[in-house]
Formats: C-alpha cells, sequence, structure tokens
C-alpha cells in the first residue's frame, strides 16, 4: 500500500476531513472572538476566555444529557 497522500485517495478524503471538522470546530471560537473585539476592543483576555469557557460548559452539559439518554432503557426493556 502507497504511503503518499496525492496517490491514495482514502488518505487524502481522510486529512480533507479532518481539515474541514478542524475549521468547523475552531469557526465559531473565531466569531465569538471576532464579536467580542467588535464591541470592547479592550478586552483581548476576555475575548480568548469567554468562548472556551462557553465550550467547556457546553461539552459538560451536552456530555451530561448525552450520558443520560445513552444509558436510559423504556421501561419494558429495564430487568
Amino acid at each position: 500500500m502507497d504511503d503518499n497522500i496525492i496517490l491514495n485517495p482514502a488518505k487524502a478524503g481522510v486529512v480533507l476531513a479532518t481539515l474541514v471538522m478542524s475549521a468547523s470546530a475552531i469557526a465559531p471560537f473565531i466569531v465569538a472572538f471576532l464579536a467580542i473585539q467588535a464591541v470592547a476592543p479592550d478586552m483581548v483576555v476576555v475575548s480568548f476566555v469567554v468562548p472556551v469557557l462557553v465550550f467547556f460548559l457546553y461539552i459538560f452539559c451536552a456530555q451530561g444529557f448525552v450520558g443520560r439518554m445513552w444509558e436510559w432503557k423504556p421501561r419494558s426493556w429495564r430487568e
């Protein structure tokens, strides 16, 4: 099997998908940073910290909700 990304479409697809997912994951941080900078240009630290805190809060809440839903079973399935 050839390890050259140019000659291996499967690896090229994985690389492209990784780049797209990375860009879509970082985009909300960039938008939040620019929005905070537009409102309060002197608050550079806040512009970096707030989006990260909101992201971690979202992940914490989503993981808790998804985790509970994943473990939930209909009453007829419970033992």
